[in-house]
């Protein structure tokens, strides 16, 4: 397969290591830990322009921004400042929790639990998320707890506003029989962001199985 020649930074997941993604973004890419990113995010909600700042060794001349999961709701917040001539999200959703107005969403008494239960049994819950993302325990990074927490409190604050991204080319992937990101709220998304939607066989780590052509 063909790699990108231009820049491509990708953002990963919660709580995987993001080189889990170099089997479709290859070598040459630059590569975000997402869970430590959205660590770093939320010290700069209200200034965005402040975390592309911390970042603009990775982030300058992105040609392609990319992004899974929590990675894809990250790269959707900086993508005004970064602007990126391609986006390639791997199962990006608005919301990860339920709302009053966002049905396709984890209820957030579960994200509660899973931020109690890391620090009595975080193996566990690590390990409980990668096996319903499709992802071998190898793929687990080794995070601290309170970073582990702080990235689960930012999938439970951040409610995505659509944007106008009209200079950007955005292509949404997803898995059809995902259980972390319901296939519906990725539809909803890329519709929403008139984007390009690809729907593959597979779970929440689809790419493992499925080469995606970028």
């Amino acid at each position: 397969m063909e790699r990108l020649q231009l820049k491509t930074v990708v953002i990963g997941g919660w709580g995987i290591n993001p080189l889990i993604l170099k089997k479709t973004f290859g070598n040459d890419a630059v590569y975000l830990d997402g869970t430590r990113t959205a660590f770093e995010y939320q010290g700069s909600l209200s200034d965005p322009q402040k975390f592309f700042d911390s970042h603009k060794t990775e982030l300058t001349e992105c040609n392609t921004l990319a992004g899974w999961s929590l990675g894809a709701m990250i790269a959707t917040l900086i993508a005004p400042i970064v602007s990126p001539q391609k986006m390639i999200l791997f199962s990006p959703t608005l919301s990860f929790c339920r709302t009053d107005t966002w049905r396709h969403g984890t209820r957030k008494h579960i994200v509660e639990q899973m931020r109690e239960a890391i620090y009595s049994s975080e193996q566990t819950v690590l390990k409980n998320f990668a096996d319903n993302s499709g992802v071998t325990h190898d793929w687990i990074a080794d995070h601290p707890n309170e970073l582990l927490c702080d990235g689960l409190r930012f999938l439970e604050s951040i409610e995505l506003t659509v944007h106008s991204l009209d200079k950007t080319a955005i292509d949404i992937h997803l898995g059809k029989s995902d259980k972390i990101i319901p296939p519906e709220a990725s539809r909803i998304f890329a519709q929403n962001f008139r984007a390009t939607l690809h729907e593959h066989d597979g779970g929440h780590a689809f790419f493992l199985s499925t080469e995606i052509l970028i």
